[in-house]
């Protein structure tokens, strides 16, 4: 009865402890360490408007091995479990989770910019879009795009447990054999 209120303080605890885990990663970004750029001539128009979509199948496909791993029994218990607790989710269960769980699945975006280049602004609003989408995914409002893990998709995820892990893509789970329409399901 009290889910929404667990979620908000599990979120806030959850967060807050992540910030410090985050914190080395930002650091190196303050120390040029990374490959950000400032200057959208640097690598051209046409790179800098790719770049997002890079992003996008860069993250995606190491948040889906990654979470089909944080469903490996050894590590599910004790890491993830705490995530599935909540079966119908809400948008307050978005960030509900172990730290280390977060911070496993947060990896791949700051990783992205050590290894690709990557205007600021640009980082900054894929950020961002990735905060909304994982909200959006835990609402419960789903939208039918073709390859796209919807709500719907994640609702089978914290149903099914096994079926479902890409962040924004079907693509892998297709693939992985992991994949179940939730509008034939």
């Amino acid at each position: 009865k009290d889910q929404v209120k667990n979620e908000i303080v599990l979120s806030v605890w959850s967060i807050a402890v992540m910030t410090f885990m985050i914190a080395p990663f930002e650091l190196m970004v303050e120390a040029g360490w990374t490959k950000l750029y400032w200057d959208v001539d640097k690598y051209g128009m046409t790179y800098f408007c790719l770049t997002p979509l890079l992003f996008l199948v860069f993250s995606d496909t190491c948040i889906y091995w990654i979470h089909r791993g944080l469903h490996h029994r050894a590590v599910y218990a004790p890491i993830h479990k705490l995530h599935h607790k909540y079966k119908d989710t809400t948008p307050f269960s978005a960030y509900a989770f172990h730290p280390l769980d977060g911070w496993l699945q947060g990896c791949p975006y700051h990783l992205f910019i050590f290894l690709f280049p990557m205007h600021h602004m640009t980082y900054f609003i894929s950020l961002a879009i990735v905060g909304l989408w994982t909200i959006n995914i835990h609402d419960r409002v789903s939208m039918r795009f073709p390859y796209v893990n919807c709500a719907a998709h994640h609702t089978i995820h914290h149903t099914g447990f096994n079926y479902n892990y890409g962040q924004y893509f079907t693509f892998w789970d297709k693939i992985g054999g992991s994949y179940r329409d939730p509008h034939s399901y």
